[in-house]
């Protein structure tokens, strides 16, 4: 009833066929997982994900558990969307005049106090530590988003017990905070392709509809 009287619209991810799968886009108390191998544009992705919840103009806070990527790296590929320049050339020649108001955009929203961003490694128990205490210190926002970019290098003796610890505490701070919106990106192992190589009919090896 809140969302049809427009409470608490879903904020767009800025991609049509994302907001169409989604019903609209993100929602409050929901878990978006998007899987892809290494290499296929995970971290890229999430980073224009950040980009359009912050330029929504809706009141959002973000925490960014980014434990992959390097801060500079994520700052080229900022300036590579809003340049539309390969990255060799924003790294090897000067900024043109026209450009400067780009890169001060970008610089601006790397210092956007909305977001908060995690860039060393943790135990799936500190991680949830670290997300509950944000979570509490915005529960006044319309939106308190985390993103997690990638699940896997958590640190754990177990992959399968790591991950299992993290995504039962995902689930458990979901429910407890109403605002809360998790995107976990997640890497698929390289093999999974192994059987559709292998098989005479690749088809009869895809998720069906059903």
């Amino acid at each position: 009833t809140a969302i049809q009287k427009g409470k608490f619209p879903p904020i767009s991810t800025g991609l049509d066929f994302m907001d169409t799968m989604m019903l609209g886009g993100f929602m409050r108390q929901t878990i978006t997982t998007i899987a892809a191998r290494s290499g296929n544009g995970k971290t890229w992705l999430s980073a224009n994900l950040k980009t359009n919840i912050l330029d929504s103009n809706r009141n959002v806070a973000i925490l960014d558990f980014d434990l992959e990527m390097p801060e500079f790296t994520n700052l080229l590929l900022a300036l590579k969307k809003e340049l539309n320049k390969p990255l060799k050339e924003i790294l090897r020649e000067t900024p043109l005049m026209s450009e400067k108001e780009a890169y001060k955009k970008v610089s601006e929203r790397f210092r956007d106090p909305r977001i908060k961003r995690v860039t060393s490694t943790m135990t799936p128990d500190d991680f949830l530590l670290v997300t509950k205490e944000f979570l509490e210190r915005n529960k006044d926002k319309e939106f308190a988003f985390v993103f997690l970019d990638h699940i896997f290098v958590l640190l754990g003796e177990n992959k399968n017990t790591t991950l299992l610890r993290a995504m039962e505490g995902i689930s458990a701070l979901k429910l407890e905070y109403p605002n809360s919106c998790f995107i976990v990106m997640s890497q698929l192992n390289r093999e999974f392709e192994q059987n559709i190589r292998n098989t005479a009919n690749p088809l009869t090896q895809f998720p069906s509809s059903s």
